[in-house]
């Protein structure tokens, strides 16, 4: 039999009739089984649909402003009654989905859902500009082919995996990646951002963006805090429920406590931790506790290489350095086939006492005229743990946030343009010794401060008499008292 063929006009009224046509109180004679293969039916239905508005939204963005005088995100915002952030987004996922043609015919068949085919079309995205025609067909079937294997964040995800297999030859190498990705945290450090306002209805909205590395702990708490929360929730369900209160409490008790969303769950959790911190304990110590993926090669030998949080996201070798000095970090350490060879225990960092130790000697970040207090600081190992270097108290000093990604040694910076910290073993005394280039231009800024000879045993006067000078150092590096 052919295939009749309909104008989108036609289909779309055909469907709307046949939508409103639905019998749905036949459906209480239905059996489990048959109610599970509508349920199927319907939801692959649905996907065809939302493809198809994702299409037609994509064209009618080319035209809205020429046929209505409103681009397309404000249209949908008044006609829908959705928010400008919410419009956006259903416009991006549109474009995502209509950008390449295999993805876009495969989504209006059926064959992949509308979320795959819009994470096809990120990680489309991703890809070099340099692929050839050819190539980029490639990779849209490789995608296509590994649609229905994956979920939509874990397919996007493949495209250093494909590109690997449609043009290795444009494959980053490591010194690469390690750019881009500094790159990339250069940016999302320049849009964190933090806002909030009236609503006009009894709450306050929250809009912000921090960086990957910034997220990861805040995420981990708030998510702890959910994931305790529901399991008292269940607790209280279950106690309610053995008393035998009656459907309608137990309904009242699924209400208040089960059947909150996710969203309701993260805010309530928010709440929670703002609540729990007014009695929390101020002093330093309790770092965040941070999982990072990387090969035990690469663990052992240098970390330098980037690495990967615990929800995918890949940071860069400076922050992950940083992160085995003072972090809570648990190393999970992966061999060759990518099998865990060992968990590392949060005890090979440093402990409370090692840390109380050393906000009494340092007082806060020993980076000439930094005046950040302990609380604020990171511990340094002087030596990296990386490379073997000993949690104790003589292979570590406190920098706050800035100066430990200045300090932290990178194998591609210039010897030049590299501080370098160490502790003096004849007086104890911590010494900041600044590169060559800045020696050279601060060496012109005066003579050192006649206080460079005050002994550390003086230091409850000031903490600036804690970074003490190398003798015979440039003037940056004496006492900054």
């Amino acid at each position: 039999m052919e295939q009749e063929w309909r104008t989108t006009a036609e289909a779309l009224t055909a469907l709307e009739a046949v939508m409103s046509s639905i019998d749905h109180d036949a459906r209480v004679r239905l059996s489990a089984p048959e109610r599970l293969v509508l349920m199927k039916r319907a939801r692959s239905f649905r996907d065809r649909a939302v493809s198809l508005a994702c299409v037609l939204t994509d064209e009618a963005s080319h035209s809205s402003v020429a046929a209505t005088g409103t681009p397309i995100t404000s249209l949908i915002g008044l006609e829908e009654g959705r928010d400008s952030g919410d419009a956006a987004r259903q416009v991006f996922q549109a474009r995502d989905l209509a950008r390449h043609k295999a993805v876009k015919e495969a989504a209006l068949a059926g064959k992949v859902s509308s979320r795959h085919a819009a994470a096809i079309g990120k990680g489309m995205a991703q890809l070099p500009s340099e692929l050839t025609t050819e190539q980029q067909a490639r990779a849209e079937q490789a995608f296509l082919d590994r649609a229905n294997k994956n979920t939509p964040k874990r397919l996007a995800e493949l495209a250093p995996q494909i590109l690997a297999e449609v043009a290795p030859e444009l494959v980053p190498t490591v010194d690469d990646e390690a750019a881009r990705l500094e790159q990339q945290r250069r940016r999302a450090f320049s849009k964190r951002s933090l806002r909030w306002g009236d609503d006009g209805d009894g709450s306050t909205w929250l809009h912000g963006s921090l960086p990957h590395l910034e997220a990861a702990p805040l995420i981990s708490l708030i998510e702890a805090y959910v994931e305790s929360d529901r399991r008292a929730a269940r607790d209280r369900f279950r106690a309610t429920r053995a008393t035998d209160p009656g459907p309608q409490v137990t309904r009242d008790q699924a209400a208040e406590d089960i059947n909150r969303t996710p969203e309701q769950r993260r805010a309530d959790a928010l709440t929670q931790i703002i609540s729990d911190h007014r009695d929390a304990p101020t002093s330093v110590g309790d770092r965040p506790r941070i999982v990072v993926t990387i090969r035990e090669q690469d663990l052992r030998e240098r970390a330098e290489r980037a690495g990967v949080l615990a929800r995918g996201a890949r940071i860069t070798a400076g922050d992950l350095r940083r992160l085995c000095c003072d972090a809570d970090l648990m190393p999970v350490v992966l061999g060759g086939p990518s099998e865990i060879l060992d968990v590392g225990r949060t005890q090979r960092l440093v402990t409370p006492a090692i840390r109380k130790a050393l906000s009494l000697r340092d007082g806060g970040c020993v980076f000439p005229q930094c005046s950040a207090p302990d609380s604020a600081c990171e511990a340094h190992h002087l030596q990296p743990w990386w490379a073997g270097g000993a949690t104790a108290l003589w292979n570590l000093v406190l920098l706050c946030p800035h100066h430990h990604q200045l300090v932290e040694p990178d194998r591609w910076s210039r010897p030049e343009d590299r501080w370098v910290i160490h502790i003096d073993p004849d007086t104890a005394r911590v010494v900041v010794v600044p590169p060559a280039r800045t020696n050279r231009f601060t060496a012109r800024a005066g003579p050192p401060s006649s206080s460079a000879g005050t002994s550390p045993s003086d230091s409850a006067a000031s903490a600036g008499l804690r970074r003490m000078a190398e003798p015979g150092a440039p003037p940056l590096i004496h006492s900054l008292a």
